[in-house]
């Protein structure tokens, strides 16, 4: 029998990784700018926090290797952030969503004012004020603005490629399950 956990049983970071994708996957099909909102809150929260879940699974040797630093009771969270900023790139950004969405400010590390996120509705084609009455679709739009340039990145770009950097980091360290999508026994209750 499995032992409880307090994850509604999430036990890998595979699992993380396939809540990722579902998370991308509300973004995508979001109708309101809530939905859109709270699914990328979700997912910047669960993607940060992925980085948790691997130096909690891997041996130390690999803890070592992805971190610089021997295992000790405080997770090397920022360690691994700047020791894998090449192939993590949307950690930095993630750190502060995920950190600012959970406690409403920043407290621990500094805010990076070079960049921004935002939300808004977008008609397609634009509102036409003078023909009122000419259809048209309203969709829901949320992004990462880099301020220096007011370059947009809409959040469901941003988070395929959070998803696509966590699968490839995931399968270099061994802990892709590739079955993944391989139907699972549910518990009877009778254990």
């Amino acid at each position: 029998m499995q032992q409880p956990t307090k994850t509604f049983g999430l036990t890998e970071p595979m699992e993380v990784w396939l809540k990722l994708r579902f998370d991308l996957d509300r973004m995508k099909a979001a109708r309101s700018t809530k939905e859109l909102q709270y699914a990328a809150l979700d997912a910047a929260i669960w993607a940060f926090h992925l980085v948790d879940w691997v130096l909690e699974t891997v041996d130390d040797q690999a803890y070592l290797r992805l971190t610089g630093r021997e295992r000790s009771q405080r997770i090397a969270v920022k360690e691994f952030i700047e020791a894998n900023a090449d192939e993590l790139w949307t950690l930095r950004f993630l750190s502060q969503i995920a950190n600012t969405g959970k406690h409403r400010v920043l407290s621990i590390s500094p805010d990076d004012p070079s960049w921004s996120t935002g939300h808004t509705v977008r008609f397609d084609p634009p509102f036409d004020a003078s023909d009122p009455q000419r259809p048209t679709s309203i969709s829901a739009v949320a992004y990462l603005r880099i301020n220096a340039t007011g370059e947009e990145m809409q959040v469901q770009t941003f988070f395929e490629n959070v998803v696509s950097q966590w699968e490839a980091f995931l399968k270099r360290e061994e802990l892709f399950d590739w079955n993944w999508d391989a139907p699972t026994s549910e518990p009877d209750g009778s254990e």
